[in-house]
């Protein structure tokens, strides 16, 4: 295959042949070849060419003590899918605001222990199947496979079926059960935050997901059906957390109240993706991860989940 990374420059991957070796594919003959097969006869410049060998591995710990890894120094995969690369920013995107609310005077060992028991978790059960899958049927299959999975791609998008796949393509499938900072219950736990449109306080339009990162997010539903919610004594609950922003978010069509955001998707989408009624709190963590959920929950449970899935 072929990728093209700016005007008249291409990266060619290819495998070697079964009989080929690693030398003769680096000179001007098996160059020759493959540029061919891709784009036809004619002169061409080779800026670089290497080989290198797959491998799918991962490290047992991602953490020892005061050394924390990620990226490809915990794990390298097959390049197919991008799913190497996309996993090692997830690790960081993960770890950052621990390590940020670690300097900043949180629990040191929750909160980093369950950087490796969450991330490892999703590197093992679905990058490398992922990855492995991608290698093995495209890059690795013999040819007649690899057209045959190229023609149900091609008819796949066509259909539009691949928005079926899309979120696991695109990574935003990641699920996160063994943590020691999960509490509570609901679908969403432990899942990224479904995002979508919201009117703010103000009449501005954005996105809900942009309320979070780097701070937390605790999002209060409320569908107007008592009892309500006590603000007042909710932020007072919390005030030693200073970045924790509280919002209440109201169904779509619901009439506006001061200070609270609505749902402004199509038709009530973003309500009902969190399969939510009223009453039920969630605490969005600096990633985007759903790391608190309750419905009608007490006080004390309610400030018992916020503090264990922020490590306060």
């Amino acid at each position: 295959m072929a990728i093209r990374f700016q005007d008249e420059h291409w990266r060619i991957v290819s495998t070697l042949g079964p009989n080929e070796n690693e030398s003769p594919a680096l000179q001007s003959s098996g160059l020759d070849r493959r540029v061919e097969q891709l784009f036809g006869s004619g002169p061409y410049e080779q800026l670089w060419s290497n080989t290198f060998q797959i491998h799918c591995r991962t490290s047992p710990h991602f953490r020892r003590d005061r050394i924390l890894l990620a990226g490809d120094a915990c794990h390298i995969n097959s390049p197919a899918g991008g799913q190497g690369m996309n996993s090692g920013i997830q690790d960081v995107h993960n770890l950052a605001w621990k390590l940020a609310r670690v300097l900043a005077g949180a629990a040191a060992e929750p909160l980093l222990t369950s950087y490796e028991l969450e991330r490892r978790e999703a590197v093992i059960k679905s990058v490398d199947r992922y990855t492995d899958f991608l290698t093995r049927f495209g890059l690795l299959a013999p040819g007649f496979l690899q057209r045959t999975v190229g023609v149900l791609i091609r008819a796949g998008a066509q259909l539009g079926l691949i928005s079926h796949f899309a979120p696991n393509i695109g990574m935003l499938d990641t699920v996160y059960r063994n943590s020691p900072i999960l509490s509570g219950n609901g679908s969403r736990l432990g899942h990224r935050a479904p995002d979508g449109d919201l009117m703010g306080p103000d009449g501005s339009v954005g996105r809900l997901l942009d309320l979070a990162g780097p701070q937390p997010v605790l999002l209060l539903f409320d569908d107007g059906r008592l009892p309500g919610w006590d603000l007042d004594q909710i932020t007072k609950t919390f005030a030693d957390i200073h970045d924790l922003k509280t919002v209440l978010l109201l169904p779509h069509g619901v009439n506006r109240r001061p200070g609270a955001y609505s749902d402004n998707s199509s038709r009530g989408w973003l309500w009902n993706a969190w399969n939510v009624t009223g009453a039920t709190a969630a605490l969005v963590r600096p990633d985007g991860v759903v790391g608190w959920m309750a419905r009608r929950p007490f006080p004390g449970e309610l400030a018992a989940g916020v503090r264990k899935a922020l490590g306060t």
